[in-house]
């Protein structure tokens, strides 16, 4: 019901509000897709701290997947939802949330995300705190996806900037003592399920392969891998289940990669900011591609010399991906 034209300033007003303020500023909960913490949320909580500085009172980021490496030097303290709330009643709130709301995105402040607040305050100590919650962003982008507010507003309220390579040390089984490539596929509405597509990723696994090891990120229903390509010795498929670390681990296997290869979207969008040349593929433009894809590039032209490309699968050639590798590996 706002005025369309009022409703960017309202949020950057909103944000300037709560961090002039002397109380604890709690940003979050973030429970979305990962890509839109990657390519939006977190590029903004990185502009509001370049652009309104250091505070003296707390401020406290709360997401999931126990990735506190992605605040680093932004925020004084890192919750995560499952040092409030056990994983599986987590995850069975989350898919409630969505379901309410008919969206993933966030919106609203839903009852859940209210629970993690207070149960955040309390944690802190904090009677009173201040909050700004993503659906500070998310109406902004939601008229910026509309049309009705420019593209523009993104480039000027976001920060990209790389994730310090170190936060992603760790052992990880199945990683090979070698240099690899990572790859990971999944079905969505950019890379439907067809055979076309189940083609592409046996076609990019062989050709990997045959140049490098290569590690398959497999985080649940990795599509259309014949047996014979998972079980060769050049390639590991590390099977990462539902838990409440997965984007963590997977952040360890991408960042450790000299390159990675997969399907547009989620997870993928790790690979740029630890600077690891990347190359997506995509068979259709559907939903809010167009308004990612660009925010991607954004992403990977701000990082320091970064092979970044986005395919269409009807465009794809094994060849032209073997020199992409080769020059990658290089």
């Amino acid at each position: 019901s706002l005025d369309r034209s009022k409703v960017a300033s309202l949020a950057e007003d909103q944000v300037a509000q709560a961090w002039a303020s002397d109380r604890p500023i709690l940003l979050g909960p973030f429970v979305s897709d990962v890509a839109f913490e990657l390519l939006y949320w977190r590029p903004f909580v990185a502009w509001i701290r370049a652009t309104l500085g250091p505070r003296r009172a707390p401020v406290v980021a709360v997401s999931r997947g126990r990735v506190d490496a992605w605040y680093a030097g932004l925020v004084s303290e890192y919750v995560d939802v499952c040092d409030l709330l056990p994983f599986e009643t987590y995850q069975t709130r989350n898919l409630e949330r969505i379901r309410d709301g008919g969206t993933v995105k966030q919106l609203v402040i839903s009852d859940l995300e209210q629970e993690l607040l207070d149960a955040t305050a309390r944690r802190l100590g904090a009677v009173d705190a201040e909050v700004i919650h993503p659906s500070v962003l998310f109406r902004v982008c939601s008229r910026i996806w509309s049309g009705a507010v420019s593209a523009a507003w993104l480039a000027e309220h976001a920060r990209y900037q790389p994730f310090d390579s170190l936060s992603a040390d760790g052992s990880v089984d199945g990683v090979p003592g070698e240099p690899y490539v990572a790859a990971s596929f999944w079905f969505n509405s950019c890379f439907p399920d067809t055979r076309r597509h189940r083609r592409v990723v046996n076609d990019v696994l062989i050709e990997l392969s045959r140049r490098v090891a290569v590690v398959v990120v497999d985080a649940g229903g990795f599509p259309g891998v014949v047996p014979s390509i998972t079980t060769s010795d050049r390639i590991r498929v590390v099977a990462l289940g539902q838990t409440e670390d997965q984007p963590r681990e997977q952040a360890k296997l991408i960042a450790g990669a000299r390159g990675f290869v997969g399907t547009f979207g989620g997870a993928s969008f790790m690979a740029p900011f630890y600077n690891v040349p990347t190359s997506l593929v995509f068979g259709e433009e559907a939903g809010l591609f167009p308004h990612h894809v660009a925010v991607s590039h954004a992403v990977a032209r701000a990082m320091p010399g970064l092979p970044f490309d986005v395919t269409s699968t009807a465009d794809f050639d094994s060849a032209h991906l073997g020199e992409w590798v080769d020059r990658t590996l290089q």
